[in-house]
């Protein structure tokens, strides 16, 4: 296949304008000295997805025929997940898949925010949709009665977006690098209360696991879903949120030397985006996933 039919059929793949993915072949042709590009790319394409359906005993790429095979595939592995997730003891399926994660993960521990700084957020902030969820009156029941790492973590099933907002911009902007310490990241399961607040997060979401990174918190929402699949699911993103929490700590550890460091914290919590208007030769944007 020729440069123009590659470009053509890569873009359709990519939905993107073929005359921009031409002219950026044409750019790193000259950049690098390398050519025909495009048509190795195509190929590696043409060969992952020949491998893909050899792997699942399918000769035949009809979208129908793969989901069904796929979808039996995923019920046979999650059966199998399942059998080894009941050997491990805990009164439910979300307690086991906790503490499976934390027996594989390796390095579990980072840079977070001291927990004491809870009880000032809270007192600071007393968060009104949360106590009257909970039932109380004042602030000072709510501390002394409840979870605060819970507490916390549930805020966004019940406040308001500008609670959170002014919250953040009050709050966050006076913490230090002394504000922090060295500790193990926390897997928690949200206890029985938060399963009605939580279920328009997981129907907005489509899953279970969030996570609070400034404070080194993983949680499960007690929400069972009969989705063949969500067990596998779920597990995954439990590992990936390791991860993302641990890289997140590095992150605050880089910017602790940092005059701004409070400005800097708020910027990373919010996944800012830098706006860029023009590049230099050579320079490429490169955003979070997600975006």
């Amino acid at each position: 296949m020729d440069n123009a039919a590659a470009i053509k059929e890569l873009a359709k793949i990519l939905e993107t304008d073929g005359a921009k993915l031409a002219s950026l072949d044409a750019f790193m042709s000259k950049a690098t000295g390398r050519r025909g590009v495009p048509g190795r790319v195509l190929e590696m394409n043409r060969e992952m997805a020949d491998a893909a359906l050899r792997k699942i005993n399918s000769g035949i790429a009809e979208a129908a025929h793969v989901r069904g095979v796929l979808r039996q595939a995923i019920v046979r592995q999650e059966k199998e997940f399942m059998n080894l997730l009941n050997q491990i003891p805990d009164h439910d399926e979300f307690g086991r898949m906790a503490k499976l994660a934390e027996q594989m993960v390796k390095t579990n521990h980072g840079h977070f925010l001291k927990k004491d700084l809870l009880r000032q957020i809270f007192t600071e902030r007393p968060p009104a949709n949360l106590l009257e969820y909970l039932g109380y009156k004042r602030v000072e029941d709510l501390i002394a009665k409840e979870d605060l790492t819970e507490c916390m973590s549930a805020l966004r099933f019940v406040e308001t977006n500008e609670w959170m907002h002014e919250t953040f911009e009050k709050v966050y902007g006076r913490f230090t690098p002394a504000d922090f310490e060295e500790r193990r990241v926390e897997l928690r399961v949200l206890g029985p209360k938060w399963h009605d607040v939580s279920k328009k997060f997981v129907a907005k979401k489509h899953h279970n696991v969030s996570h609070l990174k400034e404070f080194g918190v993983i949680f499960l929402n007690p929400i069972a879903e009969n989705i063949p699949g969500k067990l596998l699911r779920d597990f995954a993103l439990l590992l990936h949120y390791f991860h993302e929490v641990q890289f997140y700590s590095k992150l605050f550890a880089k910017h602790f030397d940092a005059p701004d460091f409070a400005e800097r914290l708020k910027s990373l919590l919010r996944g800012d985006v830098e706006e860029v208007k023009e590049v230099g030769a050579g320079e490429w944007l490169i955003v979070q996933r997600y975006l």
